[in-house]
Formats: structure tokens, sequence, C-alpha cells
């Protein structure tokens, strides 16, 4: 039974160094997709300002082209005027040309602006542009955050979880199993050391016995409060054991 505790206990450092490993990678990736997000909402956003320039840029041209329309009618009508002969021929084109100089200057003031929106426009995707350039050269720069750094940390994983697989026959699947099923409740710890005569895990204080029995290292203990399971280091039953030999060896003199 002590080379599964033994086992179980290398067991833990190793999955303690993989979840350091796996919260570096989880952390970095998180940051790298919420990168890649923005960056997508940012893109789609500019596509979606582009396609209402476009369309407003096509607007803007139609009128341009009415303004000229208008234009050409009123040159037109101008030059109608020196041939015309009759009184009420006269006045209803000069009615007519000052229609079209009211519309010709509300138009201008439409299609200035609609100018300056457009200019609105350009400058807000430039500068969007501009944002999504220097996001994508965060991850790019030296020293940055980037996916390379995502693979060697799961390269790093993959060779230390390596290190499981020399432990794993010498421990019985069902506690194993029990293994996984604690760390996975109780925060990654399955295993935790008593030293001190409490809990590692919940820190509640062990009774006499029950610690007695881990030092024996026979039995696979659990603690009562929290069901990870407990050990004593080497160095710490070594000390306990060297103590009471102490102890006992000075009682007879002591009784003298």
């Amino acid at each position: 039974m002590k080379d599964v505790i033994l086992a179980l206990v290398e067991l833990q450092e190793i999955d303690n160094e993989i979840h350091k490993y796996a919260v570096q990678k989880d952390t970095l990736a998180k940051t790298l997709n919420e990168l890649k997000e923005l960056v997508g909402r940012m893109e789609a956003s500019v596509q979606e300002k582009q396609v209402k320039l476009s369309d407003v840029e096509k607007w803007y041209q139609e009128q341009v082209e009415t303004l000229k329309e208008y234009g050409d009618r009123m040159t037109r009508i101008k030059a109608s005027l020196q041939q015309v002969t009759k009184t009420k021929d006269y006045l209803l084109r000069q009615k007519e040309l000052e229609n079209l100089r009211r519309h010709k200057q509300t138009k201008e003031e439409e299609i200035e602006k609609v100018n300056e929106t457009i200019r609105d426009f350009r400058d807000a995707i430039s500068r969007d542009q501009e944002k999504i350039a220097q996001l994508k050269m965060d991850t790019e720069q030296e020293g940055g955050a980037t996916w390379d750094q995502v693979h060697q940390l799961e390269a790093t994983i993959a060779e230390i979880s390596k290190k499981r697989e020399h432990l794993l026959p010498i421990v019985p699947p069902a506690t194993l199993r029990r293994y996984d099923q604690i760390k996975g409740r109780r925060d990654g710890l399955a295993i935790v050391e008593a030293g001190n005569g409490s809990c590692g895990g919940c820190h509640v204080q062990l009774r006499p016995q029950h610690f007695n029995i881990l030092l024996r290292m026979q039995s696979l203990e659990a603690c009562p409060s929290c069901t990870r399971f407990l050990y004593v280091r080497a160095e710490t039953v070594s000390k306990i054991n060297a103590a009471e030999k102490e102890s006992s060896d000075s009682a007879p003199a002591a009784a003298n």
C-alpha cells in the first residue's frame, strides 16, 4: 500500500504541473480568441460601413446628375427667353426658371450634407482599419501572444503527461477512478499532506488515532471532511519515530 500512496503523491505532483501549464494555455487561448472575435466584429462593422458608404456614394452621384440636369434646363430656358415674344410665355418661363433655381439650391445643400457624411464614413472606416491592423500586429510582434505559444504549451503538457504512464500500473483502477473523481470535485487536489495533524486540503484537525494510522502507511486513508486522500511525508514519519524513540530511551533515566 505504501507504493500506491507514493504513486498517488507523485501523480498529484505531475497533475499539478499539468494544471499549471493548462491554465496558462487556456488563458492565452482565451485572450487570442477574444482578440480574434474583436477583430472579426470590427471587420464586420467596417464591411457594413463600406456597404452604407457605397449606397450613399451612389445616391450622391444620382443627385449630382440631377443637379446637372437642373443646370442644363436652366441654361436652355435662359436661352429661349430671348426668343419669347408673348408676355405670358415669358412669365411662365421665368417662373419655371425660378422653381429650378430653388430646387437647384436645395439639391446643392443636400449634396453638401451628403458629401460631409461621405467624408465621415471614410474617416471612420480608415480609423477602424488602422485599429484592426494594430490588433493583428499585436499578436505577431516579438513577445506578444501567439498561437505558437499555445501549441508550445500543448506540447509541454503532452510531454509531462507521459510521466504518468509508469505510475498508472501501480495504482489499482478503482483507486485511480476515485482519485480522478476527488480531483474533479476538489479543485484538482485529490491527495494532500497531513504532516501537522490536519488535512492539507480543508485543514480540519484529524483524530490522533487517524493520524497514527497515516504514519504506518499500511492503508489508503481519506479526510473525513473533504474526502481527499491523506499522506504523511517520509521525513515527517522519521522525525516522529525519532522523537518517540528518544522519549522512550529517556523514560527509565527519568524514573531513576
